[in-house]
């Protein structure tokens, strides 16, 4: 019987629906050992390979180079030096309703943002990654976000700003405080700069 070797599948973790390229490949290659004609032959083979082929979902996409590339763009350099390398704690979310949402404990709701285009979210108990850019002065994109899904003490705050993070479009640093404004005016995420 053939060495079954796959990656565990991670817990808690945003998958997506792709698989990597060599998770395919070995997948093909154990359903390329079935040979017509050789029905019990056939049918070992079959035992021998299955949980390898159910496994290879759980290779997921290739991570490794999220990120790359992004900070190359020249309005993506200039956002560089405003956003990168601070610490940016929620303080509270003006719909644009006038509605306001507040956490009862900023240290909960944090972002940030790394200079090679990546970043690095806290949303209550769950921890996020993924990859930014500003296309234009002051715009602002994030990509491939994956977020644990653990249940958290405010899921209001969490669930909204969870579903929101793609709608954000813009930004404005004005001295310690960071706005994301989503898109079409629906409301604004104002970030304190967290003291070093």
């Amino acid at each position: 019987m053939p060495a079954l070797i796959s990656r565990p599948r991670r817990r808690g973790v945003a998958e997506t629906s792709q698989e990597t390229a060599g998770c395919r490949q070995r997948r093909d290659a154990a359903l390329r050992r079935l040979r017509p004609g050789k029905s019990l032959e056939n049918l070992r083979r079959a035992v021998a390979w299955l949980p390898l082929v159910i496994l290879m979902p759980a290779c997921g996409p290739d991570l490794s180079k999220v990120g790359q590339d992004k900070a190359s763009d020249p309005v993506t350099i200039k956002a560089l030096s405003t956003l990168t390398d601070r610490k940016w704690r929620l303080e509270r979310f003006q719909a644009g309703d006038g509605t306001t949402l507040a956490s009862t404990d900023t240290l909960i709701y944090t972002v940030r943002f790394a200079p090679e285009g990546r970043y690095v979210v806290r949303f209550d108990c769950n921890q996020g990654t993924g990859t930014w850019k500003s296309p234009r002065p002051n715009a602002l994109q994030f990509e491939e976000f994956i977020l644990t899904s653990a249940l958290c003490k405010e899921p209001g705050l969490h669930d909204r700003l969870v579903r929101d993070w793609s709608l954000i479009r813009s930004f404005r640093v004005d001295g310690d405080h960071l706005l994301l404004s989503l898109d079409a005016d629906a409301g604004v995420y104002e970030f304190r700069e967290e003291p070093r």
